[in-house]
């Protein structure tokens, strides 16, 4: 015990910098049990430097897939910066700053399901779409209250889902990996697809 509060450990956001890759991607490595952490009393994680060296260099295959798929995360959510600011716009102009908040929290719900989803093994990635479809059920009888027809919700979806494709396409990573990028394509039509299935039941089911 004595020579883990001599050790130097460092935080889940000081891990990610040393790898190079985003916070939620070394917490889906440790998940895995790719990673081993010391857990605080607190019930925060910390990580060794010299683990976080040895899984660079025993996954480095594995490594460079997951760096790719970060930077994919990196270049999304900066592209989908204004598509989700004009989304924000037309549901602020329709719905109260209470409903506005919530479909905020839900878009955050979402982004994140959709980051997960891109590498998620079969079982968590099951777990994921069945998140996806309680975001798309949400969402509907969101829309559902404020009156808004179907197209126009399906609209709002795709514009969303458009602009992570453009980003994936977009991305030079997706120059060298064409195979990688088509399956990452691949994967936000699930999400999306799960979505949108769900809003149109929550639709139907009122009309």
């Amino acid at each position: 015990m004595a020579g883990n509060r001599q050790k130097k450990w460092l935080s889940l956001q000081e891990a990610a910098d040393q790898l190079g890759v985003h916070f939620t991607t070394v917490r889906r490595w440790v998940d895995q049990g790719a990673i081993p952490t010391l857990l605080t009393p607190g019930g925060h994680r910390r990580f060794s430097p010299e683990d976080l060296e040895e899984f660079a260099r025993k996954h480095r295959r594995h490594y460079i897939r997951e760096g790719i798929e970060d930077s994919w995360q990196r270049h999304a959510l900066n592209h989908t910066r204004d598509a989700i600011h004009m989304t924000r716009s037309t549901w602020s102009s329709r719905f109260g700053s209470e409903t506005s908040i919530e479909l905020r929290r839900l878009g955050k719900q979402l982004m994140d399901v959709m980051m997960q989803f891109i590498s998620a093994e079969d079982l968590q990635a099951h777990r994921l779409l069945d998140q996806a479809e309680e975001i798309g059920r949400h969402y509907g009888e969101i829309m559902v209250r404020g009156k808004m027809s179907l197209p126009d919700m399906l609209n709002s979806i795709s514009f969303f889902k458009n602009s992570l494709v453009e980003a994936t396409v977009s991305m030079p990573e997706s120059q060298a990996k064409p195979q990688l990028n088509s399956q990452i394509i691949r994967r936000i039509n699930e999400v999306m697809g799960a979505v949108e299935l769900a809003l149109a039941a929550v639709y139907e089911r009122h009309h």
